[in-house]
C-alpha cells in the first residue's frame, strides 16, 4: 500500500472505568467520530481500568497499515495520566513502531465549546 493511501488513526483515549456503562460512552464517541471522519480508522481506548488499553488499540491500527496516529485524549484536565503516564506510553509506542508517526492532541480543557455544552445541559432542564 503506498504512502498516499495509508490512512491515518485516531485513538479517542478515555480513563477507563469499571463500568461498563461509563466505557460504552467513550466507545459510543469514538463511534461518531468515525461517522464524520471517514478517511480515518478510529479506535476507542481506556488509560486504566478497560480494554482495549492504549498499546492494543495501536496495536489494532498499526495492524490496518496506518501511517500515523492522532491520539485523543477525552480528559477535561491535566492529571497524571496527561502529565506522565500517557506521553510515557505515547514514547515507547513510538519506539516499538517507529514506522508510525504518533501524535498527541491536546486534552478537552478550558473551551468555550464545553461552556456551551454546559449551557446546553442547563437549557435543558431549565429556562435559563
Amino acid at each position: 500500500m503506498s504512502e498516499r493511501k495509508r490512512p491515518i488513526g485516531i485513538i479517542v483515549l478515555g480513563h477507563g472505568s469499571r463500568r461498563l456503562e461509563a466505557n460504552k460512552e467513550v466507545e459510543t464517541i469514538a463511534q461518531m467520530l468515525a461517522q464524520r471522519q471517514k478517511n480515518c480508522l478510529v479506535q476507542a481506548a481506556f488509560a486504566e481500568f478497560a480494554e482495549p488499553n492504549l498499546e492494543k488499540a495501536a496495536n489494532i491500527l498499526v495492524q490496518q497499515q496506518v501511517k500515523e496516529i492522532i491520539i485523543v485524549p477525552l480528559f477535561l484536565t491535566v492529571g497524571n495520566h496527561l502529565h506522565r503516564d500517557i506521553p510515557n506510553r505515547v514514547d515507547q509506542l513510538s519506539a516499538l513502531y517507529p514506522q508510525i508517526h504518533f501524535k498527541e492532541t491536546k486534552h478537552l480543557g478550558a473551551d468555550v465549546l464545553i461552556v456551551q455544552l454546559l449551557e446546553k445541559r442547563i437549557s435543558e432542564i431549565t429556562d435559563v
